[in-house]
């Protein structure tokens, strides 16, 4: 099953989020993780590159797993986000 984990950072989490990106990225880099990431990346500003969020795409078993990769990422360890929805997702067309 696909997932749709949509998360928005907190106001004044800026300087936070950039302290933690190594270690996000490398936590992604793991090929240990609960779910399986076919796109990921930051949501960011209109016309610019300022992140204000995160974004995934993920194959997993279950929700379970997918909270359970949530739980895991720095970002979230360290209360960058504000908002998290997930959300179950059925591809019906991939261009790539």
């Amino acid at each position: 099953m696909h997932y749709i984990i949509h998360c928005i950072d907190r106001a004044s989490a800026a300087a936070i989020r950039r302290e933690r990106t190594s270690d996000h990225k490398e936590y992604l880099a793991r090929t240990d993780l609960p779910v399986r990431i076919l796109v990921s990346g930051p949501l960011v500003q209109d016309g610019s590159e300022t992140p204000v969020g995160s974004f995934f795409l993920v194959e997993a078993t279950d929700r379970d797993a997918v909270n359970r990769f949530r739980d895991g990422d720095p970002f979230k360890q360290a209360g960058i986000w504000e908002q998290e929805q997930v959300d179950a997702f059925l591809k019906r067309q991939d261009v790539r």
